[in-house]
């Protein structure tokens, strides 16, 4: 199998970063049973990390804040 990577970034919904920063950390606190993710049944992936980035708005740019997902996965040869 080959190894590939992927990074998805997608924007948070104003004022939902300390509820999905908190989801996030209660998954990661119980990685055997947290209730949402079974990452044992995520047999080819190596890692996965999430990062929530904060908003930012000043005078040259107003960006959301953003969820970043990257993982690095066992994949085809093709």
């Amino acid at each position: 199998m080959r190894q590939l990577g992927m990074t998805v970034i997608v924007g948070i919904r104003e004022g939902m970063e300390k509820d999905l920063t908190d989801l996030l950390n209660a998954i990661g606190d119980d990685i055997d049973e947290n209730g949402v993710i079974d990452f044992y049944a995520m047999s080819r992936v190596h890692f996965m990390r999430w990062v929530v980035l904060p908003p930012v708005h000043d005078a040259t740019v107003d960006i959301e804040a953003q969820l970043v997902l990257s993982t690095n996965f066992d994949g085809p040869e093709s």
